[in-house]
């Protein structure tokens, strides 16, 4: 397995313009180049950085740009690139838990139960016509 770290320092108030280009770009890079995906990172000193996952090195230099425009979000966005650093995985103990799609919610109060319906009769069981003269048919 292949792993690639990006390192950058973006424009004051551009942040959310590269979360949401990295965001097309990596959802872009999943489905056309076969990456395993990546992770979006705010360090604690305040560069931004990226963590992505390949099969292996050669499916990552093969890897084309299948959304210029969320590339061209990120370009905007990002005040200065730093090296790009290339990881061999030579070995992987990161367990993780399934994601939360969804907030935890309190639940929802319990509705009173609606009293059932009384049953419908079967249709060969209801009259078609109602009492009286039957219709003539003119032929």
């Amino acid at each position: 397995m292949f792993a690639m770290v990006y390192r950058w320092r973006v424009s004051p108030g551009k942040e959310q313009l590269l979360i949401d280009g990295w965001h097309r770009v990596t959802m872009a890079i999943h489905q056309e180049c076969g990456s395993y995906g990546s992770r979006l990172h705010k360090a604690d000193d305040g560069t931004w950085v990226a963590y992505a996952r390949w099969p292996d090195r050669e499916t990552r230099e093969r890897a084309g740009t299948p959304d210029p425009e969320g590339e061209a979000m990120m370009r905007e966005a990002i005040l200065e690139y730093f090296p790009e650093t290339r990881l061999t995985i030579v070995d992987d103990l990161l367990a993780e838990p399934e994601p939360m799609l969804e907030p935890m919610l309190e639940p929802e109060p319990m509705l009173e139960p609606v009293p059932a319906l009384e049953p419908v009769p079967a249709f060969d069981s209801v009259p078609v016509f109602e009492s009286g003269p039957q219709p003539q048919v003119v032929g």
